[in-house]
């Protein structure tokens, strides 16, 4: 009785801890919304996972940390399973004798503690990377930007975790002695026992039916397995990983592109940085209310067929703003934030700061994270999909604003 109480106060500390953290999840969320207007707390969260995700491409070593811990769960788990099932369901095996099974689920008990031990070792390394990072990163934001996350939360969250491992760990190391030491209670004998060579032929018989039986029910059970993995919603990939494996159009595919079709396909590509799938964002094209207005270069400073190209969304209570610009620069494309700005331009590149070099354009600003990508790739990730259509007819073209 004394292992269970304590074992269930770590598990309500362990849920505490996780309620906390989803507290300042949900406060950095209604922070965005107060500076975000526009968008709805399942994009914001949608957004800052694919900017986290970002993150971790760049970082190789933390990258393999979250696969280790990962892959340490997917064991604790299956090693936690077999544990209950020789705890709660254990077959008598007269020839070995009893003794073995006790043995077996101390084992795997043990398994399981050392591979969550693990995970949460790695876990809690990899949060401490990610404060890290965040709080370097917010020096290249300010507080109104959708990845900016305040230091005092960053350092509640890094606390929570550590306090939610410890008692992950304390669990895990609660119940390995307790198996040991014997204070877990013997496993219960399951109905199946396998008998000795001394039988009779009607047992036999018996025997060979149930497993029979047991053989068809098993296979009926890995055929049911099969096929709901088989159902597996392929759409809980990332936007954005989806378009990093598209393969790339021809080069006349992408010489025939329209202003039309770039801003179509800069829309989608946009919002899959946001981590919004392109139907979603057809949607919004769809609804009226977007536009884009191509930087035209009057001063003959550009590489002939690199464009520049301003999105805008209109609303009743702001107007037009402006939502992002999109600088293509030979085969490449960047995408670069405007912060809901209602700036009137007139002349693009003395009010952001754009200087010429080599005939290209060059940002002063820091593009959106992970945003360079090549044109012929955006083609084959998007332009024969329904959305892409759908997206063209949504958005209409304003003025052209002078370079």
């Amino acid at each position: 009785m004394t292992i269970l109480i304590m074992t269930g106060v770590l598990l309500i500390a362990a849920g505490f801890c996780g309620v906390r953290l989803y507290m300042l999840q949900a406060q950095v969320v209604e922070l965005q919304l107060n500076t975000h207007k526009m968008m709805f707390p399942s994009q914001i969260k949608a957004a800052r996972r694919a900017y986290f995700r970002g993150l971790l491409r760049e970082a190789y070593q933390q990258k393999l940390k979250r696969n280790w811990a990962i892959g340490f769960i997917v064991v604790a788990v299956i090693a936690a399973g077999f544990a209950i099932n020789v705890q709660f369901n254990a077959i008598a095996v007269d020839e070995l004798g009893n003794g073995l099974i006790p043995l077996m689920r101390n084992v795997a008990i043990s398994a399981t503690a050392v591979a969550m031990i693990s995970a949460v070792l790695l876990g809690l390394s990899l949060a401490n990377w990610q404060m890290q990072t965040l709080s370097q990163a917010n020096q290249d934001h300010d507080a109104t930007d959708l990845y900016f996350t305040p230091q005092p939360v960053l350092t509640k969250q890094l606390l929570w975790r550590r306090e939610l491992g410890l008692a992950i760990s304390a669990i895990s190391v609660l119940l390995t002695l307790s198996a040991w030491v014997g204070w877990l209670p013997d496993p219960t004998p399951g109905t199946v026992k396998i008998q000795n060579s001394a039988v009779q032929p009607s047992s036999t018989t018996s025997s060979s039916s149930s497993a029979t039986t047991a053989s068809s029910t098993t296979s009926s059970s890995a055929s049911a397995g099969s096929s709901s993995w088989q159902r597996t919603d392929p759409n809980t990939e990332y936007p954005i990983d989806a378009m990093k494996e598209a393969k790339y159009a021809s080069a006349s595919a992408v010489k025939a592109l329209t202003d039309s079709d770039l801003a179509s396909l800069y829309f989608l590509e946009y919002w899959a940085l946001n981590g919004i799938q392109d139907s979603e964002a057809a949607g919004y094209a769809q609804a009226g209310g977007y536009s884009y207005q191509v930087v035209k270069d009057d001063q003959n400073v550009l590489t002939s067929g690199d464009t520049i190209m301003v999105f805008n969304e209109s609303s009743a209570t702001k107007g037009q703003i402006h939502l992002f610009y999109a600088i293509r620069n030979g085969d490449q494309v960047q995408f670069f934030n405007m912060y809901n700005s209602g700036l009137v331009i007139t002349s693009f590149a003395s009010q952001f700061g754009i200087n010429t070099v080599n005939g290209h354009a060059a940002p002063a600003a820091a593009e959106i994270r992970d945003s360079t990508e090549p044109i012929a790739q955006l083609v084959t990730a998007f332009k024969a999909d329904d959305a892409f259509k759908l997206t063209q007819s949504g958005m209409t073209r304003g003025a052209d604003l002078t370079y």
